[in-house]
Formats: structure tokens, sequence, C-alpha cells
């Protein structure tokens, strides 16, 4: 698809494609689980609206539906060789462009919603870099203004897809906005973490100066969950840079009267963020952080309100832990951090309702 239809490569991370990369196997994942459901796709709700906020935050629109289903479907006849009968091959023609005409219009409609909402606007906006600080040895925040002075207000939790030109690549990635709570804005802050071999954020860190611009989107995303009443305990499992959609999802909750509690894990010193905004959000008596930073020369502590381990989070730990009937949980961070806090989730038999999952890095399936 790459070599026939260059224009797409805008809208992937070539990093994950390849025969062993994250995106072919997603789409496969995909296909699966819409064909296994094809005549009832209500169980698949909560994954298309994934993949629809993850459309609209790349700026994808019907013409690539197109180009995408016609390679696919070359690919699948010669996979399947003698077994792609003109009717197989006329089947799953009809079933992907039955999916993708849902999703089609599922985005049509998010793009209308968010360029209905006050402030928005369609495709990309340049927002001029005004501030960057190095918030560690590998991450660096990049507060954003735009020219206008006209900003949509995010929710918590929310992101926006950057978009640079790096060379004769366009690079597309999503960073979380992460901006303490406010009702108002008068910037973004992104922060971005230098990835070993990462394109986008090597060129970002080493490239980008006060006063340069970055087109950005509509502010997206979905981790938010609709309601979460006021007497509900939240929890929030955090590892590495998944912290950075936290700050005003934490501060959202506090305004609104939850207790909150953040388990908050890095490998070492250099890697901790936020420092100062954690210590401002430990005066308020509703906030515990509970930190895991593997090695670290920071005293260790057992504070009521702030302790610091010199260990990994474990599941003796997560055992340990007093779980609310009503409580919701966040989790956020690398693949295999997640896998092993939704299974304990998962066996301490948490409704999947009130667990609120981010993964950082390729998706996993």
């Amino acid at each position: 698809m790459f070599s026939t239809h260059p224009e797409v490569k805008d809208y992937f991370n070539l990093a994950h494609q390849g025969p062993n990369g994250a995106q072919p196997r997603i789409l496969a994942y995909s296909l699966l689980q819409y064909a296994k459901n094809i005549d009832d796709l209500t169980p698949l709700t909560a994954f298309v609206k994934g993949i629809v906020e993850k459309h609209v935050g790349l700026q994808v629109f019907p013409a690539q539906y197109d180009i995408v289903g016609s390679c696919l479907l070359t690919t699948l006849k010669k996979m399947v060789g003698e077994g792609a009968t003109p009717e197989f091959m006329e089947a799953w023609k009809d079933a992907y462009y039955q999916l993708a005409n849902l999703l089609i219009k599922l985005e049509a409609d998010r793009y209308a919603e968010v360029e209905g909402t006050a402030n928005g606007w369609k495709g990309w906006k340049p927002a001029k870099i005004v501030k960057i600080e190095q918030e560690s040895d590998s991450v660096k925040s990049f507060h954003l203004q735009f020219d206008d002075g006209k900003y949509v207000t995010p929710q918590p939790g929310q992101y926006v897809t950057v978009k640079t030109q790096i060379g004769d690549d366009i690079e597309t990635r999503e960073y979380s906005i992460s901006s303490e709570f406010t009702d108002e804005y008068k910037e973004y802050r992104i922060s971005v973490k230098r990835l070993e071999n990462g394109k986008a954020s090597n060129f970002i860190h080493d490239n980008l100066s006060v006063g340069d611009y970055l087109p950005i989107t509509v502010p997206y995303g979905i981790l938010k969950p609709a309601e979460v009443k006021e007497t509900a305990p939240i929890t929030f499992f955090v590892g590495g840079i998944g912290v950075t959609p936290t700050v005003s999802l934490i501060e959202y909750y506090l305004k609104q009267g939850n207790k909150v509690t953040l388990h908050y894990s890095n490998r070492n010193d250099h890697e901790r963020v936020f420092a100062p905004i954690f210590e401002k959000l430990l005066k308020n008596d509703n906030f515990k952080l509970y930190e895991y930073v593997t090695d670290s020369k920071l005293p260790a502590t057992t504070d009521a309100k702030h302790t610091i381990a010199h260990h990994r989070i474990t599941e003796d730990i997560l055992n340990q832990l007093t779980l609310s009937p009503d409580e919701h949980y966040f989790v956020l961070g690398p693949v295999t951090y997640m896998e092993v806090v939704t299974g304990f989730l998962t066996l301490s038999k948490v409704d999947n309702e009130r667990v609120h999952c981010e993964q950082f890095g390729p998706t996993h399936v």
C-alpha cells in the first residue's frame, strides 16, 4: 500500500508497520472481530468508538478507506490462493465496505461535533511554541498558543494530534494535553518523551524552538467516563509517561470532591516528571500519592499521603489494596505494565465499566 499509495503514509507510524509491527495485527484483529460479530456489533461498541476517535484525531477521511480496502482485498486474495473464489472475495468486499461505511458515518458525526464546539476548528491549526521546559532527562514540555487566542476547552485526559515535516516525510503523533485543569485555557501544554529510534519525538526534542509553529488538531480522546459520582473513590495506576493525561484528570476529580489515589511507577529518578505539580496536589486532603521508583536515590518514605518505594508495583502490593464497590480505576502506561494491573482488576471482579485504560506505545492485541 505504501509503495502504490505513498500519500497514505502520513496517517501511519511507520515504526509500527512490517510483518512484526503492531498496526498489521490491529487491522487483522479488527477484521476478525468484525467477522465474528457481523450480525450484532454490540459487543464491539467500545472498540469501534476507540477506532473512530483514533481516526478523527489523525484526520482520516473516506478516500483513505477505498485505498485500504483495495490493498486489503488484493492481499487477502494472494494469501488465500485457490480458495479466493469470486463468491469469497465478493463476500469480503461487502463486509469490508459495510464496516467502512459504518466508520465513515460515525467519524463524520464526530468531526461535526468537535467543529461545532465553542472555538472548534477543522483540520490543522498552527500553534506557536511559547515556552519549553525540561521535565526530566527524556521529557520536554511544550507550551502552545494560538495567534487568535481561541481555544477549545478540552475534556480532562484528552490529546491533540501534532503534525511535523521531517525532510520529505510528514509524521503525525498524538500527545496528551498535560496542562493543569482549568475552566478557561490560554494555552495547551504537551509533554513529549524522547523515544529510542523515535523519529517524531527525537525531531521535536532536537529541532523545535520557542517561536516555531506546530500544526495541531482539536483535542480528542474518550478516556474520561461520562459520569462519575463525587462520592466514588478514584484510583490511578500510571507507568512512566502515561502520567501526562492524569494531571488534568486528578485536578478535575479533586475539584469535584472525589478522593483520589495515584500509584505512579518509574524505572528511575530521571523519568519522574511533574514533581512540583504533585507537591501542590498533596496539599489537598483528598489526594494520596504512592510512588514506585526501581532505581532511586530519593529517600524511601512511608508517609500516609506520599510514599516512595524503591521497587516496582507488584502483584503482592496490588493484592493488599482494598477495593471499593463504586471505585473507578484509570490504568495508563506501557502494555506490560497495564497487563499486570488490568489482570489484577479482572481477577478482583471489577466491572469493566469502572476500568478506564489508555496505552502508551503501539496498541497491543
